[in-house]
């Protein structure tokens, strides 16, 4: 790599699988510089290791979540938004690493581990990811995914609509709006090139539950080898 590749993630609580994100792609990615945002209520994120960067919205110093959230009064609550609009905050999230990384960056989530050198994943297509449809919407996974800022604002394409966000809206389908499906649809709308790869030969991921503290601890003892 001419540059040091950038990886950035998005954590909240989830401090121990976040660390061992890190040092896994270390292991097999090295001279990578990493940025953590951090949105924690409970653990905030402490890096273990130097040369991690972490953005600190622990008390909503970067974003006020509960001042977005008031936008959007119609927004959805009960048993079907158990993830207290997690989605929408983890787009703003991202939405904000973009103006923050101009250079463009790779999304890791913070519950998975790479098995590989990860650096072919940069490269010039607008996005370098794997597409799924999750509750009939079709999306970018946002497990590892490449994101090119500059030609993403050349477009003027964002991560975040909050008309079209999970819990942020009760119209369907823009209530199934998940994490990399807002990008999916400007990209497609606007006829770019993007390169698809399966990200699944990259990583091992942890899933579903890390964000309400499900235990990883046994999970991460049996993929230990990808991070030490």
């Amino acid at each position: 790599m001419d540059r040091e590749m950038t990886i950035a993630i998005v954590n909240y609580n989830t401090t121990e699988l976040t660390d061992a994100a890190i040092r896994s792609v270390r292991k097999h990615t090295p001279g990578c510089q990493f940025v953590v945002f951090d949105n924690s209520d409970k653990t905030p994120f402490v890096p273990s290791l130097p040369g991690v960067e972490v953005l600190d919205n622990t008390k909503g110093q970067i974003i006020d979540f509960d001042e977005m959230l008031s936008h959007y009064p119609n927004r959805e609550t009960g048993e079907r938004n158990r993830s207290n609009f997690g989605s929408a905050k983890h787009c703003k999230s991202v939405d904000i690493l973009m103006d923050m990384l101009p250079d463009g960056f790779i999304l890791m989530d913070s519950d998975v581990l790479v098995t590989r050198d990860i650096s072919d994943l940069e490269c010039g297509a607008v996005v370098c990811g794997q597409e799924r449809i999750k509750e009939g919407v079709q999306l970018f996974l946002p497990h590892l995914c490449w994101l090119n800022v500059p030609r993403l604002q050349y477009h003027h394409i964002r991560y975040f609509n909050g008309d079209k966000m999970w819990a942020l809206s009760d119209v369907y389908p823009n209530n199934r709006y998940d994490t990399g499906a807002w990008l999916y649809e400007e990209v497609n709308n606007k006829n770019l090139v993007y390169k698809r790869v399966d990200i699944m030969d990259y990583i091992v991921h942890f899933g579903h539950g890390s964000w309400y503290g499900r235990d990883a601890s046994e999970w991460l003892n049996a993929y230990k080898f990808l991070y030490e």
